[in-house]
């Protein structure tokens, strides 16, 4: 599984990577599009999780859409539930 999350370099934030290799999980952050695209290449040769951590110096503001008038665990692609045994 691959999740690339953005970072706003503007503001003041955890740093994804040092997370995500804290739970054994390989990372990289990348800053420009071929840093991206190198990443990628990484991320296609990895058999486990890859995290990926996109510095978008430019977005000043970046949050998770909502669809109006669901839940926050009811959006869409609804996923499986998981039993907690």
């Amino acid at each position: 599984m691959t999740v690339i999350l953005p970072n706003l370099s503007s503001k003041s934030s955890s740093s994804f990577v040092k997370v995500a290799k804290a739970y054994g999980i390989e990372a990289i952050q990348v800053k420009t599009l071929d840093e991206l695209q190198s990443a990628i290449s990484l991320v296609k040769k990895c058999k486990g999780p890859f995290l990926i951590e996109l510095v978008m110096g430019d977005a000043t503001d970046c949050r998770p859409r909502l669809e109006y008038g669901y839940k926050l665990d009811e959006q869409v692609p609804l996923l499986a539930k998981k039993s907690q045994c």
